[in-house]
């Protein structure tokens, strides 16, 4: 049986159950042909076609006029979900993925795909081919403007920088730019000649050089730049003084050297080595890059697809042994329910933390003493040590998440009301962002008698909830948070803001300077670190280069399957 005919039966099935729906009926052809929407020629053949299949029970009037009896033997959603768990096992996850969404029951889909891949991904064939389970729709994957932390696993694979730093040795290394140096205030990158975008195009030194005046417009990591000139093969920036966190700017994921799309700007066209395939919101899928100029990765693809269902809690009630090539995360601040991000899912689970957290910025114009008691009623520990509460933290002392000796919770209890008395009618507003945090922080803070109201603009905040997250390249972050970040103008006083910012081109020990600076901000109470952040992977016992950077974010290009016979 061909498979046009598979899917031309189920519809037809389909058309039989919702007329006649799962009981026994009498029909006769002249109906029978309108539910078909053929002549009553065809209907006969149709009918026998299906009893033969096993789906309905047909016994057709014998002589003019006498009816017909009809029992449907099995239901629609029954087969069409056995039709799809056969597909996927049989390699069909694209077939698969159709006829769900033909038939409008892509929801079956996301709930059952978990369960059928643990028998897809026993081919050992399959060695170069990664499955995504992920918890979200396609997110937009632009360098420039990534905000997403789902974004990061597919903006590394997608893009390239001109220059990469290496956190071990704290230097820079060529990339798409083969040769660079400095002389006096200006830098010069010899662009590499080999190198195409994804949609075939050369890339050039004037791509480049549009490239950075689109960075110098976009980021303020860039405001020193004064100039950028091509000559030849070379790309020259001069710079306005000599700027120690321009290299460093230059190296990050987020400056990745793209070529806009028009058709679809949000996801620009890289250089990087895999590329896209398909990109549909709920699947979409990344190829090896066969004309990418350096090491290719290992993987020959890896597609991603969206479940509904929680695959931790399913994989429990069922008892199964995972054998899944699967990519699914959880990125947690402890209070919180999980959310589901990129992850690898599999036998065994590994607990990485991040160098981050989860902190309340107070804006400058908010008064001393008020911003000295918010602060210390967020960071109160509670006398509940010990409570499984879903409020359980733990409490941080810096910016980098390094834990207390002891938990902490977030301070709830009514006897602290007296102790707060700057606090009492005061009207505080805050950044509406949907953070998952903020509900545990105001109901922390209602029953000092403050009086809590909303706003969807950061501009109009007196405080807020932010998660800072720091990379491999630490020093980069450290002045991204606490002095370039959009919040920062509303967060610092702009005489305090500008003396650092001035402070950074003379200063002999810029990780002292920054670890300064963030000394301050916690003291005069800016920014209160609250709850480290943590990402934990379930990963498959076959897969290999998995790790992580600090951001959680794993290098597509690292991860391959070792599926010898003595690990099975």
């Amino acid at each position: 049986m061909d498979k046009s005919g598979n899917l031309i039966q189920l519809q037809r099935l389909k058309q039989l159950e919702q007329r006649f729906n799962l009981t026994r009926a009498t029909v006769d052809k002249n109906e029978l042909s309108d539910v078909f929407v053929c002549s009553t020629r065809n209907v006969t053949k149709i009918m026998n076609n299906l009893t033969s299949l096993g789906w309905i029970a047909w016994s057709p009037g014998k002589g003019r006029g006498n009816k017909s009896t009809l029992l449907i033997l099995r239901s629609f959603q029954d087969l069409l979900t056995e039709q799809l768990k056969i597909m996927i096992q049989n390699g069909g996850l694209n077939e698969a993925f159709n006829y769900a969404n033909i038939f409008h029951y892509q929801h079956i889909f996301k709930q059952k795909l978990p369960e059928w891949l643990t028998i897809y991904s026993d081919d050992l064939e399959r060695s170069d081919e990664l499955i995504g389970l992920v918890g979200y729709a396609l997110p937009p994957c632009h360098p420039m403007t990534m905000t997403e932390l789902q974004s990061g696993i597919y903006v590394n694979a997608l893009f390239d920088t001109l220059i990469r730093f290496d956190s071990v040795t704290d230097t820079f290394t060529p990339h798409l730019a083969h040769q660079f140096y400095q002389s006096n205030n200006t830098y010069f990158f010899r662009i590499r000649p080999d190198v195409y975008f994804h949609n075939g195009e050369l890339l050039t030194p004037e791509h480049v050089k549009s490239h950075m005046i689109k960075l110098t417009k976009h980021t303020p990591l860039f405001a020193s730049v004064k100039s950028v000139s091509v000559n030849k093969r070379w790309l020259e920036v001069t710079l306005h003084h000599d700027d120690p966190i321009f290299l460093h700017a230059l190296a990050d994921i987020h400056c990745g050297v793209y070529l806009d799309n028009e058709r679809d700007p949000e996801f620009p066209f890289g250089t990087g080595c895999y590329r896209w395939d398909t990109r549909l919101p709920e699947h979409w899928s990344l190829i090896k890059n066969e004309q990418y100029f350096g090491v290719h990765g290992i993987l020959k693809r890896a597609d991603f697809w969206v479940t509904d269902s929680d695959i931790n809690d399913q994989l429990e009630q069922s008892n199964i042994s995972v054998q899944t090539e699967v990519a699914t995360s959880n990125n947690t601040s402890n209070n919180t329910s999980n959310k589901k991000g990129l992850q690898a899912h599999s036998q065994r689970i590994t607990h990485y933390r991040l160098k981050g957290c989860q902190a309340v910025c107070i804006a400058h114009h908010v008064p001393d003493d008020v911003r000295e008691q918010l602060a210390s009623r967020l960071k109160r520990p509670s006398h509940q040590h010990g409570s499984t509460s879903q409020s359980t933290q733990r409490s941080c002392q810096t910016l980098f998440g390094d834990d207390l000796d002891k938990s902490a919770y977030l301070a709830t209890c009514d006897q602290y009301l007296d102790e707060h008395p700057a606090l009492e009618g005061e009207t505080i507003t805050y950044w509406n962002n949907g953070n998952s945090a903020l509900p545990a922080v105001l109901e922390s803070l209602i029953t000092t008698g403050v009086v809590l109201k909303p706003s969807n603009e950061l501009s109009n905040a007196d405080v807020w909830l932010n998660d800072y997250l720091f990379g491999h390249d630490i020093l980069l972050d450290q002045f991204y948070w606490l002095l370039a970040h959009k919040m920062t103008d509303h967060l610092l006083p702009p005489v305090l803001h500008k003396q650092w910012k001035d402070a950074i081109a003379n200063a002999s020990d810029l990780p002292q300077l920054f670890l300064g600076i963030e000394e301050i901000c916690k003291q005069k109470h800016f920014i209160v670190p609250l709850w480290g952040k943590t990402v934990s992977f379930t990963t498959h016992e076959s897969l290999r280069g998995q790790s992580t950077d600090s951001l959680g974010l794993m290098n597509l290009s690292h991860l391959w399957f070792d599926k010898r016979d003595h690990q099975r």
